[in-house]
Protein backbone atom coordinates (compact mmCIF):
# COMPACT_ATOMS: atom_id res chain seq x y z
CA UNK A 1 0.00 0.00 0.00
CA UNK A 2 1.60 3.51 -0.83
CA UNK A 3 0.22 7.10 -1.32
CA UNK A 4 -2.06 8.33 -2.99
CA UNK A 5 -5.17 6.21 -1.82
CA UNK A 6 -7.43 6.62 -4.28
CA UNK A 7 -10.49 5.72 -2.51
CA UNK A 8 -12.34 5.39 0.72
CA UNK A 9 -11.92 1.68 0.06
CA UNK A 10 -8.12 1.56 -0.19
CA UNK A 11 -8.28 3.65 2.90
CA UNK A 12 -10.79 0.70 4.70
CA UNK A 13 -7.92 -1.65 3.47
CA UNK A 14 -4.92 0.04 4.64
CA UNK A 15 -7.21 0.49 8.50
CA UNK A 16 -7.85 -3.59 8.38
CA UNK A 17 -4.44 -4.19 7.73
CA UNK A 18 -2.72 -2.16 10.03
CA UNK A 19 -5.03 -3.04 12.78
CA UNK A 20 -4.25 -7.23 11.79
CA UNK A 21 -0.25 -6.47 11.75
CA UNK A 22 -0.61 -4.74 14.80
CA UNK A 23 -2.88 -6.38 16.75
CA UNK A 24 0.02 -7.89 19.36
CA UNK A 25 3.63 -6.95 19.69
CA UNK A 26 5.13 -8.80 16.97
CA UNK A 27 7.60 -11.80 17.86
CA UNK A 28 9.20 -12.91 14.91
CA UNK A 29 11.46 -11.26 12.38
CA UNK A 30 8.07 -12.32 9.78
CA UNK A 31 5.44 -10.47 12.44
CA UNK A 32 7.94 -7.25 12.66
CA UNK A 33 8.06 -7.21 8.53
CA UNK A 34 4.16 -6.91 8.70
CA UNK A 35 4.15 -4.37 10.86
CA UNK A 36 6.59 -2.03 9.38
CA UNK A 37 5.14 -2.80 5.81
CA UNK A 38 1.29 -1.58 7.53
CA UNK A 39 2.93 1.37 8.74
CA UNK A 40 4.92 2.52 5.95
CA UNK A 41 1.82 4.65 4.42
CA UNK A 42 1.70 6.46 7.32
CA UNK A 43 5.73 7.28 7.86
CA UNK A 44 5.88 8.08 3.69
CA UNK A 45 2.16 10.52 4.17
CA UNK A 46 4.54 13.70 5.94
CA UNK A 47 6.44 15.60 3.49
CA UNK A 48 6.39 19.21 2.14
CA UNK A 49 2.98 20.88 2.69
CA UNK A 50 1.65 17.53 4.41
CA UNK A 51 -0.66 16.76 1.11
CA UNK A 52 -1.98 13.62 2.89
CA UNK A 53 -2.57 14.86 6.59
CA UNK A 54 -6.53 15.34 6.05
CA UNK A 55 -6.23 10.87 5.25
CA UNK A 56 -4.22 10.38 8.05
CA UNK A 57 -6.74 12.15 10.33
CA UNK A 58 -9.67 9.99 8.46
CA UNK A 59 -7.51 6.78 9.40
CA UNK A 60 -6.60 7.55 12.60
CA UNK A 61 -10.26 7.71 13.25
CA UNK A 62 -11.27 4.64 11.54
CA UNK A 63 -8.60 2.35 13.64
CA UNK A 64 -10.38 4.16 17.08
CA UNK A 65 -13.76 3.30 15.61
CA UNK A 66 -12.71 -0.31 15.76
CA UNK A 67 -12.03 -0.57 19.18
CA UNK A 68 -8.83 -2.44 18.61
CA UNK A 69 -6.20 -3.91 20.76
CA UNK A 70 -4.47 -1.93 23.31
CA UNK A 71 -0.99 -2.65 21.21
CA UNK A 72 -2.43 -1.48 18.58
CA UNK A 73 -3.56 1.72 19.78
CA UNK A 74 -0.38 2.06 21.19
CA UNK A 75 1.48 1.88 18.21
CA UNK A 76 -1.16 4.19 16.27
CA UNK A 77 -0.37 6.89 18.83
CA UNK A 78 3.17 6.26 18.47
CA UNK A 79 3.17 6.12 15.12
CA UNK A 80 0.65 8.24 13.22
CA UNK A 81 -0.98 10.03 15.49
CA UNK A 82 2.40 11.64 16.98
CA UNK A 83 3.25 12.54 13.61
CA UNK A 84 0.39 14.07 13.02
CA UNK A 85 0.65 16.39 16.00
CA UNK A 86 4.30 16.74 15.43
CA UNK A 87 3.59 18.05 11.38
CA UNK A 88 0.23 19.24 11.60
CA UNK A 89 -0.76 19.94 15.34
CA UNK A 90 -1.55 23.71 14.67
CA UNK A 91 -4.14 22.43 11.99
CA UNK A 92 -5.55 19.46 13.92
CA UNK A 93 -5.43 20.48 17.51
CA UNK A 94 -9.53 21.97 17.25
CA UNK A 95 -9.90 18.25 16.10
CA UNK A 96 -8.55 16.43 18.25
CA UNK A 97 -9.38 18.25 21.34
CA UNK A 98 -13.21 17.54 19.99
CA UNK A 99 -12.17 14.30 19.26
CA UNK A 100 -11.18 13.48 22.74
CA UNK A 101 -14.23 14.80 24.21
CA UNK A 102 -16.28 12.62 22.65
CA UNK A 103 -14.79 9.39 22.27
CA UNK A 104 -12.79 8.07 25.69
CA UNK A 105 -10.86 5.72 23.80
CA UNK A 106 -9.66 8.38 21.60
CA UNK A 107 -8.52 10.39 24.43
CA UNK A 108 -7.21 7.26 26.18
CA UNK A 109 -5.08 6.27 23.00
CA UNK A 110 -3.58 10.60 22.95
CA UNK A 111 -1.60 8.76 26.62
CA UNK A 112 0.62 7.38 24.23
CA UNK A 113 1.63 10.01 21.91
CA UNK A 114 5.04 12.16 23.07
CA UNK A 115 5.56 15.21 22.68
CA UNK A 116 8.05 15.44 19.57
CA UNK A 117 8.24 19.21 17.13
CA UNK A 118 4.63 20.28 18.13
CA UNK A 119 4.76 23.51 19.73
CA UNK A 120 4.01 24.47 23.05
CA UNK A 121 0.71 25.56 22.94
CA UNK A 122 -0.57 22.71 20.73
CA UNK A 123 1.35 20.38 23.60
CA UNK A 124 -0.50 21.88 26.23
CA UNK A 125 -3.95 21.47 24.24
CA UNK A 126 -3.26 17.89 23.89
CA UNK A 127 -2.24 16.92 27.61
CA UNK A 128 -5.29 18.85 28.35
CA UNK A 129 -7.32 17.08 25.59
CA UNK A 130 -6.61 13.59 27.15
CA UNK A 131 -6.61 14.41 30.91
CA UNK A 132 -5.28 12.46 32.93
CA UNK A 133 -4.65 9.00 32.67
CA UNK A 134 -7.00 6.47 34.42
CA UNK A 135 -6.15 3.26 35.50
CA UNK A 136 -7.67 0.40 33.49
Amino acid sequence: MAWPFDSEAQLDEWVEAYIAAHREQPTTDQQRADAALASEPAYSAFGVGNPQAEAIWRFILKVVAKQPSDWTLGMLAAGPIEDLIGECGDDFIDRIEAAARRDPIFRRTLHGVWRTTSSEDVWARVMAARGLEEEP
